[in-house]
């Protein structure tokens, strides 16, 4: 299955869908970001048996919020962009210390 960044929207930053051609993913996960003269085009690639719907959905969430925070601060280091949510590092980091 492929989760498509179809309306994904930056200021500045337009998507479209690709026909890649492929039937099934060779791997668990791909992550295609290609170039070309219309501008950069993005798409995940999963193998549906191994990954849930779900848990795709939150990377690609996450990858929206990483491109976000770049786009909004693009002289900032990636180790120092954030790609979780409002919220969601305070749930993790409540979760991961048994609160």
């Amino acid at each position: 299955l492929r989760k498509s960044v179809t309306g994904l929207r930056f200021e500045g930053v337009t998507t479209r869908q690709l026909d890649l051609g492929s039937v099934s993913a060779p791997v668990p996960l791909a992550l295609a970001v290609v170039s070309d003269p219309q501008g950069m085009s993005t798409e995940f690639e999963y193998q549906a048996d191994v990954l849930a719907d779900e848990l795709v959905e939150r990377m690609l969430a996450h990858y929206r919020q990483l491109l976000t925070a770049a786009l909004a601060e693009p002289g900032q280091r990636v180790s120092r962009l954030t790609m979780w949510g409002r919220g969601e590092r305070d749930a993790l980091l409540s979760r991961s210390h048994g609160v």
